[in-house]
């Protein structure tokens, strides 16, 4: 009995080391691609950045038009102060 003991713990030690080297595998081409994707993601942001550029129209200077709840917002401005301290 003693013998398989042995043999099992000796088994499961086997085991347990391909399973971390695999892991070790595996971590090391998820940090391959993550450096990857982050060089692509990179360049994708700014190519993005180039033809947002490019194609920038002018902002336009023309008044916009008020509706009622910018009214109510402009007349309501100062609702949030304290009121005011009176002393006796």
């Amino acid at each position: 009995m003693s013998a398989f003991r042995i043999l099992a713990s000796i088994a499961g030690l086997v085991f347990v080391g391909k399973i971390l080297e695999q892991n070790r595998q595996l971590r090391l081409a998820l940090d391959q691609r993550t450096a990857v994707n982050a060089a692509l993601a990179d360049e994708v942001l700014l190519y993005l950045w180039a033809e947002r550029a490019m194609r920038r129209e002018p902002v336009s200077t023309e008044a916009r038009s008020w509706d009622e709840v910018d009214e109510a917002s402009d007349e309501s401005f100062p609702a949030s102060d304290p009121p005011s301290f009176v002393g006796r």
